[in-house]
């Protein structure tokens, strides 16, 4: 058993990789937020935790993170529910650490390919970045307390790159290691292509997803890029792709406008409206 190393995966609905339960070397945290269901995990290396009912990312990973200062590890590798973890992903990391130990990690990120068909190369490499996804990261826990958790208030979406800006605050650095591929999936995603070759891609998030993308984007500029001026044809390009690209578009611009509605009312948490 690898004693400093945690893996925290949050459920919901969907049931966890089969890799979990045949990776009897590392503990495995599950914090579950589905509601009303309690799965029958029962292995020593697996701590299960239902919530038995939907709190939100946020708040399931700080259940999680509390549970792995409990078993003492000093990092917890972040997992989606339908994320693989690569075999090397951890003996990498912790060579990064030994290579590395006079930097302050806080963070460090695997090499992400986002979307079915893309192929990327690893390369013996490594980056300093501003922000990472949860899956496939490994955190380290210190920074979890300067941090004071993730911020449960925003329920879903940009909870990861809110505790990437968090923690630089802190002095902790981010680095992706371009030597670990990992694959995840983002959004029901489509490829646009041109005479073959790759134009761009349009994830297809519904429209629960789009009203929390849009508040909680309105949240994280107001608490760390309050004074940056808005890049405007960046923040245009969301729109125009789902004007011509996505469906149920009427029903996504609504819920992109009551986003920024219950923001500049200071209304975050778990959407409580149906318009």
């Amino acid at each position: 058993m690898i004693p400093d190393i945690a893996i925290l995966i949050v459920l919901y609905k969907d049931l966890p990789q089969e890799y979990i339960y045949t990776n009897t070397n590392i503990n495995i945290i599950i914090v579950d937020n589905t509601p009303e269901r309690h799965l029958s995990i029962d292995y020593t290396h697996i701590t299960y935790i239902p919530l038995n009912d939907n709190m939100g990312i946020a708040e399931a990973l700080n259940v999680g993170f509390r549970k792995a200062k409990e078993l003492g590890v000093k990092w917890v590798i972040t997992m989606d529910q339908d994320s693989i973890l690569p075999d090397d992903m951890i003996e990498k990391y912790l060579n990064f650490i030994k290579e590395h130990s006079q930097e302050k990690i806080g963070i460090l990120s695997p090499l992400i390919m986002m979307y079915d068909g893309e192929k990327l190369t690893p390369k013996d490499s490594y980056d300093e970045i501003e922000e990472a996804i949860t899956s496939g990261c490994m955190v380290n826990i210190k920074s979890f307390d300067e941090a004071q958790g993730f911020k449960s208030e925003m329920f879903i979406d940009g909870v990861d790159f809110e505790y990437c800006y968090n923690i630089k605050q802190y002095g902790y650095k981010i680095f992706r290691l371009n030597n670990v591929l990992m694959q995840h999936h983002l959004g029901n995603t489509k490829e646009y292509k041109l005479f073959g070759k790759h134009l761009f891609y349009v994830t297809n998030h519904n429209y629960i997803r789009r009203y929390y993308m849009t508040r909680n984007s309105l949240y994280i500029k107001q608490l760390y890029f309050a004074d940056s001026k808005p890049n405007i044809i960046k923040s245009l390009i969301p729109y125009v792709k789902i004007l011509l690209f996505e469906n149920d578009k009427l029903r996504k611009f609504k819920y992109i406008r009551l986003a920024k509605k219950d923001f500049k009312c200071g209304k975050l948490g778990k959407i409580e409206h149906n318009i």
